[in-house]
């Protein structure tokens, strides 16, 4: 029997590599600093039916049961908290994340929520938490405070979780992801992250941040690193700090990060990829430049972006374009553009998606205005009214004829002989034999190749899933 059970749903997007819930983690942490028992369903690794967790919650009597969901897992969590509603679970169920935080009324439609909790959680949530355990009134929708020392938080409370199971599907690594600051100062128009954490960004020192990554990779046995920041370079000094600290302290961990191209130089690439820096993911967004300055605002210019990749490329670190189809005004001319981009500057892999409809973002808010969407779409998603994920459709575009765009950008990149040679490791036919005589090393590249090309629809990546899963 335990106080408190926190359960991230799984997102309803096609994802191979399973991240920590860090948001989870910290709220776990902030509870145990408390004193409150509590335990973490992570849906990503455990792929639970509703029966299964109502049965697990059943089993563990907790008195709280809190769902974490961003806008795309709402659906889920519906379905999921409803269903332990109808079936007899007395916990109170309280709704957290990114969703309620902008949208707080969401949870007065949906009344399988007991409470809403709005905001960052290690100051407050511990509070509601222990005021509904001991019987007191708690207010339906609860506000928490925005942590200005993020030195002063406990570390996540990694150690709820079954951190072997997360691994990098081309290495099979264990791995974990890291968050090391709060807020952006950047106003794209497809981001809704200033509102949920600020425009000014909150730092861990270097020495703080070089104390998780000790404890990650000597306690849970960590060899790769994920930092998921927004921009993560966004302050160079402290970024070569923690580069020096790493070196110094001699950890033996590889890593990358998230940034902005406009971010990063020569003499900053180097001291990363000596700290073990192996690959940074750029938001690359558009390969047509126009549109590219008008969602961006001051956004890196094609040249710019050239000689971040290239300068990758010299120093030996991987560069990833994060890639999003579906602007106001882009027209199937700039598509064709961001699908070629990728080859221009010589991107080592590409993450393609449509541009969703997150809320509270500006193209979110003129669209409302102009008549193009009605605000209440999320809540028609979450309740099963719409089917698809709200993504942003260009003017005379269906929904298939985008993520056909999509899916063809994949297609074309990742079977360039060029790109089959990097994701296989194949530079010549000795190479190829090595690599097919270890089977599941194969089976388990082909599988991260195949959710690029092929996306989880497909039977081809049903077959090949249950050997990465053994891995």
């Amino acid at each position: 029997m335990v106080d408190v059970v926190l359960i991230f749903m799984l997102p309803n997007f096609n994802y191979n590599i399973k991240f920590q819930p860090q948001g989870v983690l910290y709220l776990a942490a902030a509870l145990e600093k408390e004193n409150v028992d509590v335990k973490i369903l992570d849906m990503t690794i455990n792929f639970w039916s509703k029966e299964k967790t109502l049965k697990f919650l059943l089993k563990e009597k907790p008195k709280i049961v809190g769902i974490g969901a961003m806008s795309n897992q709402l659906r889920d969590a519906v379905v999921y908290a409803k269903y332990f509603k109808d079936n007899g679970l007395q916990s109170k169920i309280v709704l957290g994340g990114p969703h309620v935080t902008l949208c707080p009324d969401f949870v007065k439609k949906f009344k399988m929520f007991d409470y809403g909790f709005v905001g960052e959680g290690e100051l407050t949530f511990p509070k509601m938490v222990n005021d509904l355990i001991r019987g007191k009134k708690v207010k339906k929708i609860v506000y928490g405070k925005k942590v200005e020392n993020l030195d002063s938080l406990p570390l996540p409370a990694y150690h709820l979780l079954e951190m072997k199971k997360y691994r990098m599907p081309h290495t099979s690594k264990i791995f974990s992801t890291m968050i090391t600051t709060r807020g952006c100062p950047y106003s794209c128009d497809f981001c809704n992250v200033p509102k949920l954490s600020g425009r000014n960004v909150r730092f861990k020192s270097a020495n703080t941040v070089v104390e998780e990554v000790r404890l990650l990779n000597e306690k849970f046995g960590i060899e790769w690193i994920m930092f998921t920041d927004e921009n993560f370079t966004i302050y160079e000094k402290r970024v070569a700090k923690i580069c020096h600290l790493i070196k110094k302290e001699r950890i033996d961990v590889e890593w990358m990060c998230e940034t902005r191209n406009d971010l990063v130089n020569r003499k900053l690439l180097s001291t990363m990829y000596k700290a073990g820096c192996r690959g940074i993911g750029f938001g690359v967004e558009t390969g047509a430049e126009s549109v590219r300055k008008k969602v961006k605002g001051t956004s890196p210019t094609d040249k710019t972006i050239i000689r971040s990749f290239n300068l990758c490329n010299e120093i030996g670190i991987k560069a990833i374009a994060f890639l999003m189809f579906g602007y106001p005004g882009e027209t199937k001319e700039d598509m064709k553009k961001t699908s070629s981009f990728p080859h221009l500057i010589n991107a080592d892999s590409i993450f393609s998606n449509p541009n969703f409809f997150l809320p509270k973002t500006p193209i979110f808010e003129k669209s409302v205005r102009d008549g193009l969407i009605k605000k209440n779409m999320w809540n028609k998603y979450a309740s099963g009214d719409m089917r698809h994920v709200p993504i942003y459709l260009p003017n005379g575009m269906t929904h298939k004829e985008l993520l056909k765009i999509i899916n063809n950008c994949d297609t074309k990149f990742y079977l360039r002989p060029s790109s089959l040679s990097k994701r296989l490791k194949i530079n010549n036919f000795n190479d190829l034999r090595l690599l097919v005589r270890n089977s599941k090393d194969f089976l388990v590249e082909f599988n991260d190749f195949a959710d690029h090309v092929f996306k989880s629809d497909y039977q081809i990546k049903r077959f090949l899933y249950p050997y990465y899963r053994k891995r």
